[in-house]
């Protein structure tokens, strides 16, 4: 057997071998000399181009994917280019023939000025090295349709690769690929859309995190159907839909005489619930999510938007801590708890914070002064007394909603809000009606977790809190906010498109008469409209501006469309065939104490009650809990253990056959690795980099998974001492421990280690990290991170190309554009700011100052095949997260009936106050770029650089 396979992988080998050396021969093969052609023709309601043009021998593109290649005509009238992709000798394989580059490249050119028809067009190539050439538009209907047809080809296939990105903003693209087709009458490309409505899947977690965050596909989805003009003429004239139908709880009896928070009493039952039980609590991990950039995604992965979601919520709920308050919080306020009906931070949420006060009178001094403070900072804001559930309310607001804050008391118990409907049900839950600290969930977890535990933080996400999101209510008006949010940016696009054609753009009206907005735009059935407002800004009649909607509970649904009625009856569907319900999660957060500039936290999670049809699926992965695993290792700078169901194996093994629950385990050592030899092709190049990685593979009590590759059979032959040589791997029996490992003396390490413990608590999963930032694998893994990161820019700057090359926004401006459209700063987590880089001949590009050039992973097999890298080294003073941070963990998951379990221990590095790492210089953009750039009036399209226009406006012509 082992020589039949042995035969097969000498077979690939030699097949690779030759077809790279035939490969080779081709390309440097004598070819015939290469033909320049450029041609224009005429056409309605655009000419359209195709220029054929050699680049100088040598030149260099840029290697960020998207902006290899720019066009410019000297009157600005080169619109919409698409570049060829596929047919030329490309990137560094060029560069190692040193061999010219034939480029091709479509565009478009108006057509209204019968003057300017006819007349010359003067381009220019950037590659990045300037090509100029002229060409006189002829008047061709056979050859305009066939040269159309290409662009399109072109163009959106360019989309399509700009689509594969997920840290490329879509925004753009999608626009201009819908209202390109609807104006051409050309079919757009199909596209793979997400649901309007939160997509429930057989995950419970997943369905959990689609409902709390929405997504950025759905948004870019409704630009989609916006910019080509669907869903016209809707009417809503039917009643709402009756709510999901939620599977009941089934929960214990919590004791009568279970102590729960006195603040939980005022507590909305649907409300998000984050208690932080002190003042001191608080502020602690207020300091923290500064730390962490008020984005805790930014603790796994590198992100390249800034929402300041923390900035708004303040800016929303005028409530800052000051020096003062910072000093005598603890002596005012006795509890702290942020509440809400929502996580829609970045579109508008109902969200609030909620006070138990010491000193009442010095906590109501202390936020009249600050409201009294931003009434008079605050251009429009007003402060006025609303009654509210018999109660005198204190509303501060301005007419766009970017400040909304409600401030109601109920005895010694302050609320600041952004919603009313929120303060109702405040003043509801304290009179005891439907109050979270009753509810049969809320004390069931109070059992789990009790109050004397003394936590830092305490998360619950109560069963009413899920149904609320899922009710017709939230989804439909989510599905409505999404619309509201996408016509602002296709309006947003469409002023920006009119001046790159020249047109008349000063209303929606004259957009749509000139067929840059569909007909129908901005006719909504919920009687809602978009409103422009003297400075520019763009409105919603009901909700407000953007980034500060109305909150869903103060939106009332009175009347859907059909199609609305429609998509939440499929969603409702879905929800109650594949979920049921969703499982109320609580999680609590607890300081151990500090070591230097480290601190260590405990973390417990759990999902109670879990569902009958949740712990089913999790029973079919793993096998029952049990307090013995095998300890950590100090030599693993990672491993993982777990109990797996006799169901996985007969996955692997075609069933019939019935096996015991064995243990798995998996670990990396901490050791240098040997560099691998690249040979042969990608896959051996692969196949060798696995055979020098230092990780191995265990299972216990029998052989388990393992079966899959030999181990346990009995018929290798084994050596003195007791290993054998499989066709990937050693192997190895050590009493009841099978294991395989790519090197023998890891195996041999590894056997005089195992040790098997008693837990604290029965498990199914175990997981051991150390500091992998001091680890012997740290530079592999923050190569990793850095090529991720780098990948990010490289999708920031296409991003901001883009807006210059599609779209005519001035290079200098184009930063402030894309923050303005994307209502968030830009970033760059390789660190550094993004600055405009001009070069003597060569188009305007946005780099970062922190990229030192090369090919990120991005890159493609091909260059990381030739280079002998997958990537570009990290340079120095660089850690990804989570190697910035994280410096230890331990962690176990158990899953029993009627309960998941979670619990941790992490040591964490501290970070600066601005939210960068200790050891990572990343920062946001420049300061100066990212103010709000006033509305220019004409921005032609891209220019040679002798004819770029200066930062600012261009004259209107």
């Amino acid at each position: 057997m082992i020589k039949k396979i042995c035969t097969v992988a000498a077979a690939i080998a030699l097949a690779l071998v030759h077809n790279t050396a035939h490969a080779q021969r081709r390309l440097l093969a004598p070819r015939p000399q290469l033909q320049e052609e450029i041609v224009a023709v005429g056409g309605q309601p655009f000419g359209v181009g195709r220029m054929v043009v050699q680049l100088p021998r040598g030149t260099a593109p840029s290697r960020v994917a998207g902006n290899e290649y720019t066009l410019a005509e000297k009157n600005g009238r080169a619109l919409y280019p698409a570049y060829a992709s596929g047919k030329p000798v490309r990137g560094l394989l060029r560069e190692v023939l040193d061999r010219p580059q034939m480029t091709t490249v479509y565009f478009l050119f108006p057509v209204d000025d019968p003057k300017q028809a006819a007349a010359p067009l003067d381009l220019t190539l950037y590659g990045p090295t300037a090509v100029n050439r002229q060409v006189t538009p002829t008047d061709d209907p056979s050859l305009h349709a066939r040269l159309l047809s290409e662009w399109w080809q072109e163009y959106s296939s360019a989309a399509a690769r700009s689509a594969r990105n997920n840290e490329y903003p879509q925004l753009v693209d999608a626009y201009l690929m819908s209202m390109l087709s609807r104006r051409l009458q050309l079919a757009a490309p199909e596209v793979s859309e997400p649901a309007l409505f939160s997509d429930p899947k057989s995950n419970d977690l997943v369905s959990a995190a689609s409902l709390l965050s929405g997504g950025e596909a759905q948004r870019v989805q409704m630009v989609r159907r916006v910019a080509r003009g669907a869903d016209r003429g809707a009417r809503a004239d039917q009643p709402p839909p009756a709510p999901v139908r939620m599977s009941p709880l089934e929960i214990p009896a919590a004791p009568a005489d279970l102590k729960v928070e006195s603040i939980a009493s005022h507590v909305p039952a649907e409300c998000l619930y984050v208690r932080f039980g002190s003042f001191t609590n608080y502020q602690w991990f207020r300091v923290r999510m500064e730390e962490w950039g008020g984005d805790l995604r930014r603790l796994v992965a590198a992100r390249g938007l800034n929402s300041d979601l923390s900035a708004r919520i303040e800016r929303q709920l005028s409530l800052h801590e000051t020096q003062l308050s910072a000093l005598l919080g603890p002596a005012v306020i006795s509890d702290v708890a942020m509440i809400g009906d929502d996580t829609f931070f970045k579109e508008g949420a109902a969200i609030g914070m909620l006070f138990q006060a010491r000193n009442s009178f010095a906590l109501n001094s202390d936020i009249s002064r600050q409201r009294l403070q931003a009434q008079t900072s605050v251009k429009g804001a007003t402060d006025q007394k609303v009654k509210i559930a018999g109660h005198d309310v204190s509303l501060l607001s301005t007419p766009d909603n970017r400040v909304r804050s409600f401030y109601a008391i109920d005895g010694d118990f302050h609320l600041v809000t952004t919603s009313r409907a929120m303060v109702e049900r405040f003043y509801a839950a304290g009179a005891g009606q439907r109050a979270l600290a009753a509810t049969p969930d809320f004390r069931h977890a109070r059992l789990v977790l009790p109050l004397d535990r003394d936590d830092s933080v305490f998360v619950f996400l109560s069963n009413d809190f899920f149904a609320q999101l899922a009710s017709p209510q939230y989804q439909i008006e989510l599905a409505r906010r999404l619309r509201s949010a996408a016509e602002m940016d296709v309006l947003e696009m469409a002023r920006l498109t009119t001046r790159l054609e020249g047109k008349s753009g000063d209303s929606i009206a004259a957009l749509i008469s000139g067929d840059i907005l569909p007909r129908g735009f901005g006719q909504r059935p919920d009687g809602s409209r978009l409103t422009i407002t003297d400075d520019g800004q763009l409105i919603d009649s009901q909700r407000g501006g953007e980034g500060s909607y109305l909150p869903i509970p103060d939106a009332p649904l009175e009347r859907v469309t059909a199609e609305e009625l429609a998509d939440y009856s499929r969603f409702a569907g879905a929800f109650e065939s594949q979920l049921g319900r969703l499982d109320p999660i609580a999680l609590a957060i607890k300081r151990l104490g500090s070591e230097g500039n480290r601190e260590r936290v405990e973390i417990a999670a759990r999902m109670l009650p879990l569902a009958e049809k949740h712990y089913s699926l999790a029973r079919k992965f793993l096998g029952p809990p049990d307090k013995q695993r095998v300890a950590p290792s100090e030599a693993d700078v990672i491993s993982a253990e777990g109990i797996m169901a006799n169901s996985m194996l007969s996955m692997f093994t075609g069933g019939g056959t019935q096996h015991e629950p064995y243990h798995l385990i998996v670990g990396m050592r901490d050791v240098n690795a040997p560099a691998p030899q690249r040979q042969g092709g990608p896959l051996m190049s692969a196949l060798s980099m696995m055979q020098s990685t230092p990780f191995y593979l265990g299972a216990w009590p029998n052989p388990g998974f393992l079966q899959i590759f030999g181990v346990g059979r009995g018929d290798a032959p084994v050596d003195a001492e007791g290993f054998s040589r499989g066709v990937l791997f050693w192997q190895r029996q050590v009493g009841s421990f099978f294991l395989v490992s790519p090197q023998r003396e890891t195996l041999a390490d590894v056997g005089a280690r195992l040790k098997v413990v008693e837990t604290p608590r029965p498990a199914q999963f175990w997981l051991h990290a150390g500091d992998l930032s001091q680890s012997k694998m740290a530079q592999f893994a923050n190569g990793m991170g850095y090529n991720r990161a780098k990948q990010v820019t490289e999708g920031n700057t296409h991003f901001l190309h883009s807006l210059t090359t599609q779209l005519g926004v001035p290079a200098a401006d184009a930063l402030a554009a894309a923050e303005k459209l994307l209502d968030a700063r830009i970033v760059s987590p390789i660190g550094g700011q993004f600055e405009l880089v001009r070069r003597e001949g060569e188009f305007p590009m946005w780099v970062s100052t922190a990229d030192t050039g090369g090919p990120s992973n991005g890159g493609g097999p091909l260059r990381g095949l030739l280079t002998g890298q997958g990537g570009q080294a990290a340079p120095a003073g660089y850690l990804a997260p989570p190697l910035d941070w994280l410096r230890g963990l331990d962690m176990d998951l158990g899953v029993e009936e009627g309960k998941l379990a979670i619990d941790a221990q992490v040591l964490m590095e501290r970070r600066v106050s601005d939210g960068r790492p200790m050891a990572n210089n990343s920062g946001p953009a420049t300061p100066t770029a990212s103010q709000p750039n006033p509305p220019p009036t004409r921005q032609p399209p891209p220019r040679p650089p002798e004819e770029l226009p200066l930062p600012g406006p261009t004259p209107a012509k």
